[in-house]
């Protein structure tokens, strides 16, 4: 008799503890998914912005032209430089800052007087276009 009500006792404790985590549930595939995509994008924009402010704050080069788009970490330069010196350093700037695990350097080495940077960008624009530059007047 008392085996039985051992058996019972034990059925009904896996019985209520099956309904507990049951009820409780478990995250799902796609509830962890999305938590994670929303961490890495945050993380990216983070770092999206640590890469900018290390290429502004970087003393005697002027990376102004420069666009920085992280994702999953991968660190993308695209714009113009004025050297192929400043193009190589962009990317070691990048590649040091933290949490980029990689850096895509699409930069463009700009020939003088056509990076979007520079003082006159009416005379720049009237030498690719062959039309007149426009003047503040």
């Amino acid at each position: 008799m008392k085996t039985i009500e051992k058996g019972i006792v034990s059925a009904l404790c896996l019985g209520v503890t099956l309904v507990c985590a049951g009820l409780t549930g478990c995250a799902t595939n796609d509830q962890l998914d999305a938590r994670e995509f929303t961490y890495k994008s945050w993380d990216d924009a983070n770092t999206t912005q640590d890469v900018k402010r290390a290429l502004a704050h970087h003393g005697g080069k002027k990376f102004d032209g420069v666009t920085v788009i992280v994702y999953a970490g991968v660190a993308q330069l695209s714009g113009s430089v004025a050297t192929p010196e400043e193009r190589d350093q962009a990317a070691v700037i990048a590649g040091h800052c933290g949490n980029v695990r990689a850096t895509v350097n699409d930069l463009v080495v700009a020939p003088a007087g056509f990076l979007a940077t520079d003082a006159n960008p009416g005379a720049r624009d009237a030498e690719l276009t062959g039309l007149p530059a426009k003047t503040d007047e």
